[in-house]
């Protein structure tokens, strides 16, 4: 069961290690990585005491910061096979010390000249559609579900591990845990070798691009770079990963594979330097916060910012629209509004959203005209940024709720538009909830 996946530790390494900075006094233990309480990488090992420091006790660090620790191993090329278990227990003894911690390793082995990177997926997708995909023991029988894209530069290989059944997923988001449900692989387009520290931004923009289409945070977990079928370089860290919740997302089962297709293909194209690869991070990273677990009052601030910034970055930084000063005085909801419009989005609230239609009618017309679904949005957001005692926030959840719906919509528009996505995509306000139903984008509307 899901449940039990996602409690399970994963056994890296076991045999002798030392901590960065500490390498004269190394630890026989072992690090693993495991899921709970959050995902982590942890060292754990015992050592013989020393030193009067290993005995009384460090003195406590002065730095403001707590940093994770840093694992070097001595013999790491090729890489150690993983132990089938990783359960040391400190046997106490007299003279002896032990250590058990988080660490962050961001580079084991030599990363240079490698063919190719594999790593995990977790909590990602389900799917109907993709490639076919060949069981290794078994060559005659074949599954659906594989993901391929190549750039260009690089390719990208996604596949689904076998068993992801119905009963699973379901599993998976009633317990809210994490487990690993796709594998990936990344090489050159050419089949050249490349160096690790190469594949950074496309492992970055593989794992965003993702994270925004299922709409949850999830990584490239524990990287290998192999030359040939020997392994020689890997990274113990994890960084974010959401659990499996029920949250929004813009995938339909029945097509998810072609909808992650386009999605990533526009990322690699967009995310050309390190400036733009910011633009999708950081637009990304709003989108995430104000998706996932958040209380919608704060998740309708948090999709406006990410909109302000994108129009700033859309009409000001790329399309240069507007001068300085003509931007400085437009309003919030002008700029936004002039961004959205762009790209055809309807500014009318759907009938769907019943209870922000009655926010719109308790607002009444502004500058004479009936104030539209962002201008609503706004208004009950500068509640939230700008309180006030004569002009409290009196909305209920269930029109807060719809708020952060709209607001999450223009912002899923927008990023979509940002990575010139065409087609269908599952959006909070649509009327149809069963499996197929997609939006179509509205620049794609006749």
């Amino acid at each position: 069961m899901a449940s039990r996946a996602s409690a399970r530790t994963y056994p890296l390494y076991e045999g002798e290690f030392a901590l960065t900075g500490d390498e004269a006094r190394p630890y026989r233990g072992y690090v693993k990585f495991t899921w709970n309480p959050k995902p982590r990488m942890i060292a754990a090992g015992e050592r013989n005491v020393s030193t009067v420091d290993d005995i009384l006790g460090r003195a406590e660090s002065s730095e403001r910061w707590v940093r994770k620790g840093d694992v070097r191993i001595a013999n790491a090329n090729p890489l150690p096979v993983p132990p089938a278990a990783a359960e040391e227990v400190w046997s106490n003894g007299t003279g002896t010390s032990y250590m058990e911690d988080t660490i962050a390793t961001p580079d084991v082995g030599a990363g240079d000249a490698i063919d190719r990177i594999t790593f995990l997926l977790p909590n990602g997708w389900k799917s109907l559609d993709g490639g076919n995909i060949r069981d290794g023991s078994r060559p005659w029988l074949w599954r659906r579900g594989r993901l391929e894209i190549d750039s260009g530069a690089w390719k990208v290989t996604i596949d689904p591990r076998p068993g992801l059944s119905s009963a699973f997923w379901k599993e998976l988001k009633a317990s809210g845990s994490s487990a690993v449900t796709h594998i990936g692989e990344i090489r050159r387009s050419d089949g050249s070798t490349f160096a690790a520290i190469e594949a950074e931004s496309i492992m970055n923009v593989t794992r965003l691009a993702i994270g925004f289409a299922i709409g949850r945070a999830t990584q490239c977990l524990l990287p290998v770079g192999w030359r040939g079928d020997v392994a020689v370089w890997t990274r113990w860290h994890t960084g974010g990963i959401d659990r499996m919740q029920s949250v929004q997302s813009i995938l339909d089962e029945t097509e998810a594979v072609e909808q992650l297709q386009k999605i990533l293909i526009g990322a690699f194209n967009f995310a050309i330097d390190d400036y733009t690869e910011e633009i999708l991070q950081y637009s990304i990273s709003y989108y995430l916060s104000a998706n996932y677990d958040v209380n919608v009052e704060i998740a309708v601030a948090l999709a406006i910012s990410g909109l302000q910034m994108l129009s700033y970055y859309k009409l000001m930084e790329e399309r240069k629209a507007y001068s300085n000063t003509a931007w400085k005085n437009m309003s919030t909801y002008d700029q936004i509004k002039a961004y959205l419009t762009s790209f055809s989005v309807d500014l009318t609230i759907p009938s769907t959203l019943s209870y922000l239609v009655d926010v719109q009618t308790a607002l009444g017309p502004r500058d004479g005209s009936q104030r539209d679904g962002l201008q609503c949005v706004i208004d009950m957001r500068n509640s939230v940024i700008h309180p006030t005692r004569e002009k409290p926030a009196r909305w209920t959840s269930y029109q807060w709720a719809e708020a952060s719906h709209l607001a999450l919509d223009y912002l899923r528009f927008a990023i979509l538009d940002l990575l010139g996505y065409s087609g269908g995509a599952r959006t909070a306000a649509q009327q149809e909830k069963w499996v197929g139903s997609l939006t179509p984008m509205p620049w794609d509307q006749p």
